[in-house]
């Protein structure tokens, strides 16, 4: 029979009207031995009319029985007149195994009424199916029923052929006669039918033309990812390419193959070429849990291109044009496209990106973040559906498990997940171990942590990486130990200069994830690599690099510390206090400078930063230098009314030894730079509550009025020693005037009465040192402007509540404010004029 004729049965198979199973007969009756004769053919021709009339709704009415009955005779006679095989009397025999001596079965006597064992000898003449269905006469010649006619129950239960339904498995529907019944089976023969195979391709049912290759199962298991990539190939307009993206084992290349299958069994035909092509060239051998080679595998871009042009066009070049021009319906299958080259990678992306949308389907399937079009991303199964694909691999291989063994998977769910990791793969060969062994023996193998295992899943993976991942992948194993296979990520991230990076380290930690190589906890800080196994592979592919690298990593991952619980930017913190004692000074500034310039560093670990190297640089007397560290950085510190009390608080400290530096630098100037910094913290907001802004305030009522004095005093002087007249003078004693009543009134007055409300044995050491010399000042102040009993009240407060060692000083201050009290001659306010 010519191929276009095999199509057209087997395609009128799939739910044929009884019409076409006439024009069937007639096709299959390729020498007209049988429907050659007029008489047969014009009776087939009325059988349609006959069926249609009385009995298409599947029942004849009582009136019409006799007419019908009539006819079936009349067609009846006519073909047992014509057909040989229709005139004479045949046992049923029901073939059902082959032993050594011969074929052993059931007949079914042509007389309806014996059932009988029945025997038939082997003989190279006669090979006979096992369960098949046969005629036979008295001449012992056999003519095969099967898969159109089948019989069991040893008689009482027989169906006829009604359609294929599903021709990628061979699945048939048949009717029972006599009783209402419908029943479906998976025949050999109907499955995955070829139409024509000449080793290099074959044509399928519907037409569709494949390269042959070997599919990687035996019967697919769905997990759920079919429907997206087949509603991609048929429905998608917008992208012609499309990656199927994940690890080893979880069956990237067995579900494209399936698809693969469908288009070509579809009653539909989709493309008229499907190309397979793998540069796969190792597998793992699920049976004896080892890797074997591949060698029918391809592993250029030139091959490719080759195979396509061979397949479709029947010459083997490396000419892409002919494939850029062809107007057909196209879907070219890439599998295992990390085991390519970088360069034959590159040739190949070009390639496809030539490729008209509007002809061309491209997937390829790969372990590697390479993604080509659009990404469908496969995944470990989950507990539940492990279980569930176990059973049915069971169930495919025909291994009867009964309730108990049903029941004891189930309640070995979390174990099961845990040996197979959820992979198909591994799966398999539980299944197998089963089959084998038996469950509880299966389920003592570590079947996802073997040598063969580990190397199959992550021997290679260090070459699916990006160049950044990789650097990833080998830091991370100095950052670990076999003991503790975690770490902090930002510590990775610190060794391997990437700070100002934060988007491409992310990408490239995502790979690793994605691969199964590492996994993290959810707030994106620690990282765990997944095995011991792993950790080795990666220290070894450490070990190779250079020795510039290994040391620059080893000296970064010095200086943050290995200890996972110290957080990296404690650890830098922790390293340059260290490096104070052990190393240069320029060493000790840029270790403190790295922190400082780190985005990443918080407020608080830059306060400390600057506390500590400030306090250095003003022990090595670098005081400018240190002065301007707090000039530059201050910016970051300043704070407004609404921010948090946190806040508030680094900024508190901040001002306090940038003033006290300040103030300590000796000159007048600098002295009033302190009082400014301190004015503008006071500006956003002072809470008396809190201990650090009544240490602040005390702070800067005690820097003003000091200033004040020591401002006095030197004019006193200058006029005395007359270095300035008495004009000048005056023109002074207005200013300091005016810096008495701002002292009172913006921060004298309202600390005074503040404290008065409270005990200084309430507040903070620091406070209470910083109010006491501050009232000590402003007393000084209080007189000049004559509020010599505020004065007084002063300190007299100080001396029941402040400390005993200023108890000498106060009293001294109170005997001098009496004295000018009793003279009341201040001693720069202006005389009245006579």
């Amino acid at each position: 029979m010519d191929e276009d004729s095999r199509q057209y049965v087997y395609q009128s198979l799939n739910r044929p009207s009884i019409g076409t199973v006439v024009e069937l007969c007639r096709t299959l009756d390729i020498e007209s031995k049988y429907l050659g004769n007029s008489n047969i053919n014009q009776s087939l021709n009325k059988y349609p009319h006959i069926r249609n009339e009385f009995i298409g709704h599947g029942y004849v009415f009582k009136d019409g029985v006799k007419e019908l009955c009539s006819q079936l005779n009349e067609l009846s006679h006519i073909l047992a007149k014509h057909i040989r095989i229709l005139s004479q009397e045949y046992d049923l025999i029901s073939v059902q195994k082959l032993t050594d001596k011969g074929y052993k079965g059931i007949n079914y006597r042509n007389d309806g009424q014996k059932v009988t064992a029945w025997f038939y000898p082997k003989s190279d003449n006669n090979a006979l199916k096992s369960d098949s269905l046969y005629l036979v006469d008295k001449f012992d010649d056999f003519h095969r029923l099967s898969p159109f006619i089948l019989i069991s129950n040893f008689g009482k239960n027989i169906y006829v052929f009604s359609s294929v339904d599903e021709y990628l498995t061979g699945r048939v529907r048949y009717n029972r006669l006599l009783e209402t019944d419908k029943f479906s089976l998976d025949c050999k023969e109907f499955e995955n039918v070829s139409m024509s195979n000449d080793g290099l391709k074959n044509k399928s049912i519907n037409g569709t033309i494949r390269n042959v290759y070997r599919n990687n199962f035996k019967k697919y298991i769905d997990t759920g990812l079919k429907k997206d990539i087949v509603s991609f190939l048929k429905k998608n307009e917008s992208s012609n390419s499309a990656t199927i993206w994940g690890h080893g084992g979880v069956g990237k290349t067995a579900t494209i193959q399936s698809i693969a299958d469908d288009l070509s069994a579809e009653h539909e035909k989709h493309f008229e070429y499907i190309i397979f092509v793998s540069a796969k060239d190792r597998k793992y051998d699920y049976i004896k849990g080892s890797i074997t080679e591949i060698e029918d595998n391809i592993s250029t871009y030139i091959e490719l291109v080759e195979i396509i042009n061979q397949v479709v066009f029947g010459v083997s070049n490396m000419d892409i044009n002919r494939i850029l021009a062809y107007d057909g319906k196209m879907l070219i299958i890439i599998d295992d496209f990390e085991t390519f080259s970088f360069e034959e990678k590159e040739n190949i992306k070009s390639f496809t990106k030539q490729l008209s949308i509007n002809h061309f389907k491209i997937i390829i399937t790969t372990r590697s973040n390479t993604t080509i079009g659009i990404q469908f991303q496969t995944n470990e199964l989950s507990i539940q559906k492990t279980t569930e694909f176990l059973k049915q691999t069971l169930d495919n291989e025909g291994i009867p498990l009964g309730l108990i063994s049903t029941q004891r998977i189930d309640g070995n769910k979390k174990k099961i997940h845990n040996i197979t990791s959820g992979r198909p793969l591994f799966i398999y060969q539980l299944a197998y171990v089963i089959a084998k062994k038996d469950l509880e023996t299966a389920l003592s193998y570590d079947i996802n942590s073997t040598k063969a295992a580990i190397e199959f899943l992550y021997g290679r993976i260090y070459n699916y990486l990006s160049d950044t991942s990789q650097d990833l992948f080998i830091v991370m194993s100095a950052l670990v130990t076999e003991k503790d296979l975690s770490n902090v990520i930002s510590k990775v991230q610190y060794a391997l200069n990437l700070d100002s990076d934060i988007k491409h380290f992310n990408e490239s930690l995502d790979e690793l994830i994605k691969l199964k190589v590492i996994e993290i906890d959810d707030d994106r800080k620690i990282f765990t690599i997944y095995s011991t196994d792993i950790l080795i592979i990666m220290k070894s592919y450490f070990e190779k690099r250079s020795s510039s690298f290994k040391g620059n990593v080893m000296q970064r991952i010095a200086q943050v510390n290995q200890d996972k619980d110290v957080d990296i930017e404690y650890s830098l913190l922790k390293t340059a206090h260290n490096n104070r004692l052990t190393r240069n000074e320029v060493t000790v500034i840029d270790s403190y400078k790295q922190i400082l310039n780190r985005a990443t560093a918080s407020k608080t670990i830059k306060l400390e930063a600057i506390l500590a190297l400030t306090a250095y640089l003003n022990e090595k007397g670098l005081r400018r230098e240190a002065l301007d560290i707090f000039e530059l950085h201050n910016p970051k510190f300043i704070v407004i009314t609404q921010s948090s009390r946190a806040d508030k608080v680094e900024y508190a400290n901040y001002t306090k030894m940038w003033a006290t530096y300040s103030y300590g630098g000796g000159t007048f100037k600098e002295k009033r730079k302190a009082v400014n910094i301190l004015g503008n913290y006071i500006s956003v907001g002072i809470n008396y509550d809190e201990n650090i802004d009544l240490e602040l305030a005390g702070l800067l009522l005690q820097y003003r009025s000091w200033l004040y004095i020591a401002n006095k005093q030197e004019n006193l002087s200058r006029l005395q020693f007359k270095e300035i007249n008495k004009g000048e003078f005056s023109k002074v004693k207005a200013e300091l005037i005016k810096e008495c009543k701002a002292i009172f009134h913006r921060h004298g007055n309202h600390l005074v009465q503040k404290v008065m409300q409270i005990k200084l044995s309430d507040v903070s050491s620091a406070a209470r040192q910083n109010i006491v010399i501050a009232f000590y000042n402003y007393v000084e102040v209080l007189v000049d402007l004559n509020k010599f009993q505020e004065a007084l009240s002063i300190c007299d407060y100080v001396l029941d509540y402040g400390p005993q060692h200023f108890s000498a000083q106060f009293n001294r201050k109170k005997s001098h404010v009496a004295k000018r009290m009793k003279h009341k001659r201040p001693s720069i306010k202006k005389r009245p004029r006579r």
